[in-house]
């Protein structure tokens, strides 16, 4: 009896790391607001198609992730879509992109539009080379700007976005390495204040 447990552990094990994925809870959750913020407004509105730019005051960079033909660009106007704030945005031109942050993050979110249609395209999260968890991110079918955010129990420090099929604008995005505030908080609603107030200056 002890033997047929031991093995089975065993093969668990074994099958768990042969897969690669560590299956952590990924949630949606609302909008929050964190230090760790990236607009684009740093930086100059630039087209490539291979290597990375530096993000989030360089604790992470942007990269091409999977396949895709088309460039990344930031720009200050894409397919009449104008930044969600600010002047800049992100495009990712019908390929994926990828963020590797420098430490463990728990929470990432940030506002996204598609050129003409709604899209739902799959998120991706990263521990090293294994995969955490997968999420969904959804755009409206109006060109206007949706949050999309997401919490994982466990860290991770990269995320994809498999957008090989669309057009997608990012903007605002925040991360956080904790667990973003419950919904109703006070914290939440502290940071939808902050938010506001930003917004306003």
């Amino acid at each position: 009896m002890h033997r047929t447990i031991a093995a089975t552990a065993t093969a668990a094990v074994f099958l768990s790391t042969f897969i690669g994925v560590l299956h952590a809870d990924i949630v949606q959750v609302g909008e929050f607001d964190s230090q760790q913020f990236e607009g684009f407004e740093g930086s100059e509105m630039v087209s490539f198609k291979t290597g990375e730019i530096d993000a989030f005051g360089g604790m992470a960079t942007m990269f091409r992730a999977g396949q895709g033909s088309k460039k990344f660009k930031i720009l200050d106007s894409a397919y009449r879509i104008d930044p969600y704030e600010g002047d800049r945005m992100f495009v990712s031109n019908k390929s994926s992109i990828g963020l590797r942050f420098e430490n463990g993050q728990h929470s990432i979110g940030g506002f996204f539009a598609a050129k003409a249609r709604r899209h739902e395209v799959e998120v991706q999260f990263f521990s090293g080379d294994e995969r955490v968890g997968t999420g969904t991110l959804i755009t409206p079918d109006d060109k206007s700007w949706a949050w999309n955010g997401w919490h994982s129990d466990q860290e991770f420090d990269r995320v994809e976005i498999s957008s090989n099929n669309a057009y997608l604008m990012h903007d605002a995005i925040r991360v956080m390495g904790t667990e973003v505030p419950a919904p109703g908080g006070m914290a939440l609603m502290l940071g939808g204040m902050l938010t506001i107030a930003r917004r306003r200056r």
